[in-house]
């Protein structure tokens, strides 16, 4: 029984993450129901783990908790360090969607130091980046900032770009907050291109809901409500859930019935949602944020390997900036600016900052 376990479990979070959730949702409730057939009263924690962290992504919040918080008991009774932090870490997610900030936070402080102690890296930094995610939900923006900045430079310290999409689109949302649409708006694209490489789908409905919010605030209001349908038929279709807070999502499209009418409103949504994804994700990479970007991704670029942010950060070091003064007007910390120059000098495959800036000459990227 445990071994059928271990395989529906899998299979759910393996379709979690390719955001077939209803399916998904299907294999964790075989998944659940053999746990709870099994003779023996064995309970792998585990197994609840993941069963519990897709019942969140599918909106099944208090059929989660339970589970994840005997997850927690049987990790603690085994001595499972990283069991234990893993499930507190998941049941976090659960408590920041239902509003419970504090103990969200809590629970994201409690699995770090777990995986600090079982010295595992790559979990550490999603657990950086949830305590960054419930302390932003709850007000304290600036608090949040130095967590998914932190979470952002082992991301890419340790080369997961799974990682990289979540943090950038995190401190989106601080750009966004902060009225910095430009800044915004690139760090939501490079996301979304990272989460439409991986066909993380839930992701890219974050990500153009993201830059739909921005275009209202610009007035673009027509292409804002056309992103707005296109986002919302993705996560009808893949079964996605409705997150509990949508006040900023929910203001928009009440701003854009206002301005364009309701007939228009309907009619640009619409369109949006008949559109194929692939039209509506090159649309949304390619639309201009401010005055260089339209050459942020140019083939040159795609051919080195660089990202968006990356090809932001070169230019910086084109125009003689330290790391103090590109991290001071990128809005992160000295030593992600840091990283970032040091991936352009490898990426480049040059040692020093004036052979990058010859080398980003050579590929017209400034």
């Amino acid at each position: 029984i445990a071994a059928f376990d271990r395989v529906f479990a899998t299979a759910a979070l393996y379709l979690h993450l390719r955001g077939n959730f209803t399916e998904a949702l299907t294999w964790a409730e075989r998944a659940l129901a053999a746990n709870e057939a099994n003779q023996y009263g064995h309970s792998p924690s585990r197994l609840l783990r993941i069963i519990g962290f897709v019942l969140i992504f599918t909106g099944n919040h208090e059929k989660a908790r339970p589970l994840l918080e005997e997850a927690i008991a049987s990790a603690d009774a085994d001595g499972d360090a990283f069991g234990a932090a893993q499930a507190r870490h998941v049941l976090s997610l659960a408590e920041d969607d239902l509003g419970h900030f504090d103990e969200a936070i809590a629970l994201n402080k409690a699995a770090i130091a777990g995986y600090h102690d079982t010295h595992n890296q790559t979990w550490t930094a999603y657990a950086l980046n949830s305590l960054g995610h419930a302390e932003f939900e709850k007000g304290d923006v600036d608090q949040s900032v130095p967590h998914f900045e932190e979470a952002l430079s082992i991301f890419y310290e340790t080369g997961n770009t799974m990682g990289i999409g979540a943090a950038l689109v995190n401190l989106a949302k601080v750009a966004r907050t902060r009225g910095e649409n430009a800044n915004a708006a690139r760090l939501y694209k490079e996301s979304l291109a990272l989460r439409w490489e991986h066909g993380n789908q839930l992701g890219m409905v974050g990500c153009i809901r993201g830059l739909g919010q921005i275009l209202v605030s610009t007035r673009a209001d027509r292409d804002a409500a056309e992103l707005f349908g296109a986002a919302d038929e993705l996560r009808n279709a893949i079964g996605g859930r409705i997150s509990p807070r949508r006040s900023g999502y929910n203001a928009a499209i009440t701003i854009l019935k206002q301005r364009l009418g309701e007939a228009a409103f309907t009619e640009a949504w619409d369109r949006g949602c008949r559109r194929p994804l692939n039209e509506v994700i090159a649309q949304a990479l390619s639309e201009p944020s401010s005055p260089r970007s339209v050459a942020a991704s140019p083939g040159h670029a795609g051919r080195t390997g660089l990202t968006m942010r990356e090809v932001e950060v070169l230019r910086l070091v084109c125009d003689g900036r330290s790391n103090r003064e590109i991290g001071e007007q990128l809005f992160v910390s000295e030593r992600t600016a840091q990283t970032h120059v040091q991936h352009i000098l490898t990426k480049l495959e040059v040692n020093t900052r004036a052979a990058a800036a010859a080398r980003a000459v050579e590929l017209h990227l400034v």
